[in-house]
């Protein structure tokens, strides 16, 4: 495998080609740079405190902060939610039951 990236972090995102007359091959190499690039993800997240204020209580929030700039006649939400947007909707359901106009959950979050 060669590498045409600049630095380990960039590297590791790119975990190569499988051969596939051995798909097997490169499986231990693929599953180290994986796990390189997570834990080279987690560390910048702990050094930034990038995670700190993220997390759907704060997505609902924000949600929350939209809804009150709009200019719409109806100041309630109303949202579809798709997959981790059915778990976003019920939260922001259970923080703010009274700015909720409607909320429809379309599949679950895996």
């Amino acid at each position: 495998m060669i590498s045409s990236h600049l630095t380990p972090a960039a590297d590791a995102q790119n975990p190569g080609t499988i051969d596939a007359d051995r798909p097997l091959s490169l499986a231990p190499l693929v599953y180290a740079r994986v796990k390189a690039y997570s834990s080279l993800c987690e560390r910048q997240v702990q050094k930034t405190g990038l995670a700190q204020n993220s997390g759907t209580t704060y997505i609902a929030r924000d949600m929350l902060e939209i809804v009150n700039k709009g200019d719409s006649a109806s100041p309630d939400l109303k949202l579809w939610g798709f997959s981790d947007g059915t778990i976003i909707g019920g939260v922001f359901a259970a923080m703010f039951p009274d700015r909720v106009e409607r909320i429809l959950s379309d599949a679950n979050a895996s």
